[in-house]
């Protein structure tokens, strides 16, 4: 019994010995490069001073910049989040949700969805009041107001949410109160693509929200949503609504950015989980129809893709977009704007013919401070 003992003790340290050895190997000798792992931002060592030092300050982050460095740290991280995956039915991103037949969902719009960040009645119709005024101010000024609901996953694919994350849901939630107040404010445009998603869902080809993302998939984002946008766009500045029809559709053996968004930061072994979802092709010509119309989106995520993909980024003469309402793009038309200047972004925010408002429900709660900002833009 104690040989058997100290042969295990043997082999124990042996293959400590040797991970030690390969970590210190893969860092200081061979150099081997790892995939980075995504949504983690590489720690760095503090400044060393008095005040880091007697403070502890310095010492902690040395601790997490030797921790990060780790010889296949990334790796095993990788290892022990497959297991979760794989064996356990677990997302070991903490952010994440991990629903039934591998959905992912984002655990801020699970919290939207279940009215976790329910702010009440009363603050939602003060900012429905505010968005009034704004939208009252923009009319006299030739300038159209539209508001965007993007879809919610959990509202979208509530079948697939587990049953413990539905416990802790009040009746309650920010989309469905602003929705039924806005009834009582017939100007201002409202595209509400929550309902209709819904109302296409069992009848749509291709997904609407890809099964391991958050967002629109980008099929959607250069179909469905531009058509239903510059449909309105057209009607409100009386514009004959061009033709950008798909010429087709590809392929390709891996999604694009944010079809996978989700499952990236699962930092799993395999970067994709082998989804299909089909991209538009579309025939660009030379001499396509730009529409004589300055638009201004004001919004979050959800814009980037329709932003950055034909046919929105070529179909009007201004196509600007405020992320979050003060990082503004095109980078280069904005380079010299003061962001202290209320009188520049006025006279910017003005210099537009439609303003869209694009709001996640995950930001209906504080609607990325736009009418705090527009009141001030405004002087109302």
């Amino acid at each position: 019994m104690g040989k058997t003992s100290r042969f295990v003790k043997e082999i124990l340290l042996f293959i400590i010995l040797v991970f030690l050895l390969a970590s210190f190997s893969q860092q200081q000798l061979f150099h081997i490069r790892e995939i980075r792992l995504a949504g983690v931002s590489e720690s760095k060592p503090d400044t060393l001073s008095w005040k880091t030092w007697t403070g502890g300050d310095y010492q902690s982050s040395i601790e997490n910049y030797l921790d990060f460095h780790a010889g296949f740290r990334n790796s095993l991280v990788r290892l022990h989040n497959q297991i979760d995956y794989s064996l356990f039915h677990l997302a070991s991103n903490p952010t994440l949700t991990l629903g039934l037949d591998h959905y992912l969902y984002g655990d801020i719009y699970l919290e939207a969805y279940t009215g976790k960040d329910y702010i009440g009645k009363m603050m939602i119709a003060e900012k429905i009041k505010m968005l009034n005024r704004i939208n009252q101010a923009l009319q006299t000024e030739g300038i159209h107001l539209i508001l965007v609901f993007p879809p919610n996953k959990a509202r979208f694919y509530p079948e697939y949410i587990p049953g413990h994350e539905l416990r802790h849901f009040n009746g309650n939630s920010n989309y469905e109160e602003f929705i039924r107040q806005l009834e009582a404010y017939p100007s201002i445009s409202v595209i509400d693509f929550n309902r209709y998603f819904l109302l296409m869902k069992d009848t749509v080809t291709y997904p609407l929200i890809p099964k391991h993302g958050i967002h629109w998939t980008n099929h959607t984002c250069q179909t469905i949503i531009p058509d239903t946008l510059i449909r309105l766009i057209c009607r409100k500045r009386n514009l004959t609504l061009p033709d950008y029809t798909p010429t087709g559709l590809a392929y390709p053996d891996s999604l694009l950015i944010p079809d996978y968004d989700l499952y990236e930061l699962l930092n799993l072994f395999h970067a994709q989980s082998g989804e299909r979802i089909p991209y538009p092709v579309f025939k660009k010509e030379k001499d396509s129809v730009v529409l004589p119309v300055r638009v201004l989106t004001i919004g979050d995520s959800f814009f980037w893709n329709l932003y950055a993909h034909y046919p929105w980024k070529s179909l009007f003469t201004a196509n600007d977009f405020w992320f979050y309402g003060n990082q503004r793009y095109p980078k280069h038309k904005y380079k010299e704007l003061s962001e202290t200047s209320l009188e520049e972004i006025r006279h910017e925010f003005l210099d537009h013919d439609v303003v869209i408002l694009m709001i996640a429900e995950i930001n209906l709660d504080d609607l990325m401070h736009f009418p705090e900002d527009a009141i001030l833009w405004l002087e109302l």
